[in-house]
């Protein structure tokens, strides 16, 4: 998750624009080739190059030309901003984390992971599945929010950004946020992101970006249901894995651990030590 948050997004006419200027013979053959390849590709790889010169821009010039993968949709183009790791032990301490992606992005033989017991929640964590609740579900069921508050109460509420809330925080920006700690909690929503997002992180994992969505059934987390993924295994994991991290993000604000509160969440995605509830 953190390559995702450390990515770089560029318009492609800065790059045009750039290119009208005098630059080493290295960087110009770069950046013609990003040009190129955008035009009828999604996902490409260009080669990286270094140069000495110091090549002023608006955007993160160095990080671009040390990238290898690069995402476009024809108008702007994307790339990751991925730290060199250095050759030694790495020990990830995580709530979230996906063994087979770890695996597949660093080698089955390079990582080992131990399954630690769940510590139970003191407080519940109540989850209503009865709708997909993503975007467009809670755009086109009228009176949604006046039956969610039936059964919610005056809970505070971590949704889409794009709804009103009585909260700051919302689907992409609740981590750190303690000042909900011990509050009754509502959830709304199953924060699906863009095809790109998943497949772009699978392209720079070496996996492949075939693969369309559909409404299929699954098992995750001990629980059987339908959901609306990929039968490619990479791309379904990659899903799964943002999906699950932000709910258990938003859910984690009240502290379920060490205080005797309420979250209800509305999502169709099923998280741990949820009690599913009609």
């Amino acid at each position: 998750k953190t390559i995702i948050s450390n990515q770089e997004t560029i318009p492609l006419s800065d790059i045009e624009d750039l290119l009208e200027n005098p630059l080493p013979k290295k960087v110009h053959s770069k950046l013609t080739s990003i040009l190129y390849k955008s035009e009828d590709k999604e996902f490409f790889k260009v080669n990286k190059v270094k140069t000495s010169k110091n090549i002023s821009t608006d955007f993160d010039m160095n990080a671009l030309l040390k990238a290898k993968k690069f995402y476009s949709d024809g108008e702007k183009l994307v790339f990751y901003k991925t730290p060199k790791l250095k050759k030694m032990k790495y020990i990830v301490l995580s709530a979230t984390a996906d063994t087979f992606i770890y695996k597949h992005y660093f080698g089955s033989d390079n990582v080992k992971a131990y399954e630690c017991r769940q510590a139970k929640y003191l407080g519940s964590l109540k989850q209503y599945y009865d709708g997909s609740y993503s975007r467009k579900y809670i755009d086109t069921n009228d009176n949604l929010w006046d039956k969610i508050r039936s059964k919610i109460g005056d809970a505070k509420t971590i949704t889409f950004k794009k709804y009103s809330s009585d909260l700051d925080i919302h689907f992409g920006n609740s981590e750190g946020c303690d000042f909900l700690a011990g509050e009754n909690l509502a959830v709304v929503g199953t924060p699906h992101m863009n095809e790109c997002v998943y497949k772009f992180m699978a392209y720079y994992m070496g996996g492949k970006t075939d693969g369309a969505l559909h409404f299929r059934p699954v098992e995750h987390n001990g629980f059987k249901f339908w959901f609306s993924t990929y039968e490619n295994e990479l791309l379904r994991h990659i899903q799964f894995w943002l999906i699950e991290s932000e709910l258990e993000q938003c859910v984690g604000r009240a502290r379920l651990l060490r205080n005797e509160c309420n979250v209800y969440l509305f999502s169709n995605f099923p998280l741990k030590q949820s009690e599913l509830v009609k």
